[in-house]
């Protein structure tokens, strides 16, 4: 009875979270470049897309949906780190696979510093 009732409260809150345009998603991948070195685990990595607010916010950073269509989600951000040279941060996610790619480009370059290729799942509730 408590399964049946833990399975019907996740589908209530998956729910209640696509009505309002946010999903959460739980990522596990690699970095690679001359800001990782090559093929570096990530580690534990998670979005928040919200449709409705256009914006993307992660632990790799907060970015604005630039383009959404319904196979794949695109966003861009500002590179700012303290102490560091500047540059854009330019990502997609794959709607469908839920595969994602992020990747870094300092300012002045045309190559990517550091990018994050990823595989996201929708998280699921902890309690």
């Amino acid at each position: 009875m408590r399964r049946v009732a833990a399975v019907v409260l996740l589908a209530i809150a998956s729910l209640d979270a696509a009505q309002a345009g946010t999903v959460i998603l739980a990522c596990d991948g690699f970095a690679a470049g001359p800001g990782a070195g090559k093929g570096m685990p990530t580690g534990q990595k998670s979005f928040l897309v919200d449709d409705h607010k256009g914006i993307v916010q992660s632990s790799l950073g907060d970015f604005l949906i630039t383009h959404r269509d319904e196979r794949e989600i695109r966003f861009e951000g500002k590179y700012q780190p303290k102490g560091a040279r500047h540059g854009v941060h330019v990502g997609r996610i794959d709607r469908i696979t839920g595969d994602a790619v992020t990747w870094i480009t300092l300012d002045g370059e045309k190559e990517p510093f550091l990018t994050f290729v990823l595989s996201c799942q929708p998280a699921a509730p902890k309690f």
